[in-house]
């Protein structure tokens, strides 16, 4: 699946600028308590790109790209990450409220921060 603006002709059917500028989506995924697993998807130009709340689904193969905001999370269990690519992201991990984040395989590049609090975060090399 693919979330991007509308001014980005990169995928699908030009129907805009082909010049994105700025951020579009407020998130552009959000999810309420899920347990299941988001695979093969790419965010891109979003203000904020995923949004958590409650229990949160585990990320596999996944790209967040020229997004303001990558995963902001409001819940108890770890979120997981695997194989996913944060490329250009201002902030990764968003007002991340005491998470922790389970991360392998993935690449963080061309950010500002990581995380804008003190989080858990296990990376596993």
């Amino acid at each position: 699946m693919v979330f991007t603006a509308v001014d980005d002709n990169s995928v699908g059917e030009s129907i805009g600028s082909g010049d994105p500028s700025g951020y579009y989506a407020n998130p552009a995924l959000k999810i309420v308590g899920s347990t299941y697993d988001v695979s093969y998807f790419r965010i891109a130009y979003a203000s904020q790109a995923v949004s958590l709340i409650g229990d949160p689904p585990n990320f596999y193969h996944g790209q967040i790209v020229n997004c303001q905001n990558g995963i902001t999370a409001d819940g108890a269990n770890p979120i997981r990450l695997r194989n996913v690519l944060f490329g250009n992201v201002q902030t990764n991990l968003n007002n991340s409220y005491e998470e922790n984040f389970d991360v392998q395989n993935s690449t963080f590049s061309g950010s500002s921060s990581l995380s804008t609090i003190q989080l858990g975060l296990r990376l596993r090399v």
